[in-house]
């Protein structure tokens, strides 16, 4: 029995992780296009009826952004949702942590 938790907590570490990275890649790709787009936070927030530390927070991690939260920012920077997701997911991939345990 207690040979079966150890893959399954290896298992749920590697999904925690999965998602920390995951989270990272939304705030890295939020941010970056609020930039190009030429918006403030205090812009961005409005544009969502939250507080600039709202959406410092968002974009810092301290609280985390639903997908629903992603699209809507989105829109606010007049972008298609469907190219800051690509974006998320291209900036993933090319950051994605090797899988490999240091030292090896």
């Amino acid at each position: 029995m207690h040979q079966d938790r150890k893959p399954k907590e290896a298992q749920a570490a590697k999904i925690d992780r999965r998602i920390k990275h995951l989270d990272r890649a939304a705030r890295v790709t939020i941010k970056a296009h609020r930039d190009n787009a030429g918006k403030t936070q205090i812009e961005l927030a409005e544009y969502m009826g939250w507080t600039e530390d709202q959406q410092q927070n968002a974009e810092s991690g301290k609280r985390g952004l639903r997908v629903s939260e992603f699209i809507v920012q989105a829109e606010g920077m007049g972008e298609d949702p469907r190219v800051l997701f690509e974006s998320l997911l291209d900036w993933e991939l090319t950051h994605r942590p090797s899988s490999k345990p240091k030292g090896k």
